[in-house]
């Protein structure tokens, strides 16, 4: 009966473990880049860093206080940038696509702008 309930546990510990493991590998490391703006971000598990243009080249900036859902196969990132709302919607990451993967912009006065993404794995 020991033996029995302390397979049982061992097999539970491993599903959970692959459960986390399959849920850090949905969102790996993007480069994404609207066509219209000059706004270019990499996404990272847990940070977001904007590449923004300066007089002098690329400039870093980065986010980490964000909200992070995740939907099938792919995820929606929502923070604050510049004092803007920034979403950042993925459909599908295994599958990247322009139609299905936007950036929306909100002001504090509550205009919204929407931005097709064109995101590429690094």
């Amino acid at each position: 009966m020991n033996t029995l309930r302390t397979v049982f546990f061992t097999l539970l510990t491993l599903s959970f473990m692959q459960v986390i493991q399959a849920r850090a590998a949905v969102n790996p490391k993007l480069e994404c880049h609207t066509p219209r703006m000059k706004k270019s971000f990499v996404i990272f598990n847990n940070k977001i860093s904007f590449l923004e243009e300066t007089d002098k080249g690329r400039m870093v900036a980065s986010a980490n206080a964000m909200r992070t859902s995740y939907k099938k196969d792919g995820f929606t990132k929502v923070l604050n940038y510049w004092g803007q709302r920034h979403e950042i919607h993925i459909g599908n990451v295994n599958k990247l696509s322009e139609i299905n993967d936007y950036l929306t912009i909100r002001t504090n006065k509550g205009h919204e702008i929407t931005y097709p993404l064109t995101c590429y794995q690094r």
